[in-house]
């Protein structure tokens, strides 16, 4: 993420790692939520600025979230696309549900299992 060192310097600057400030990960969740209250906020009066910046207060808190884990922000985003660039779906109610295993049909079964390293076939 291109800010990232940024956020993590200014957080750091204002003690927000800091375990006896009372910081912690579930503390820190916490922020991401009221975020993401303000982005729903934002969705319900239809307000574009207000949108942008509750979509960008979400991510400097998770950057910060990540940091508490050790993790860097294009880590953990490579790590979820390496888990959805192939999932396969459907739209239904306005969101997109995943495939589940049991809606794979036979030839689709052979083909994930071709795509397995030899010793992990049956």
């Amino acid at each position: 993420m291109h800010r990232e060192t940024d956020i993590i310097t200014w957080a750091r600057n204002r003690g927000i790692f800091d375990k006896e400030h009372g910081s912690s990960r579930k503390r820190q969740a916490d922020k991401t939520q009221e975020e993401l209250d303000e982005l729903f906020e934002a969705i319900s009066l239809d307000d574009i600025d207000l949108a942008r910046d509750a979509i960008g207060d979400i991510l400097v808190t998770l950057a910060i979230q990540a940091q508490m884990w050790n993790l860097k922000m294009d880590d953990c985003i490579e790590a979820a696309w390496d888990e959805i660039k192939d999932r396969r779906g459907r739209m239904q109610n306005g969101l997109f549900v995943k495939e589940s295993i049991d809606d794979a049909t036979p030839d689709e079964w052979d083909a994930a299992a071709k795509r397995l390293p030899p010793g992990d076939r049956a």
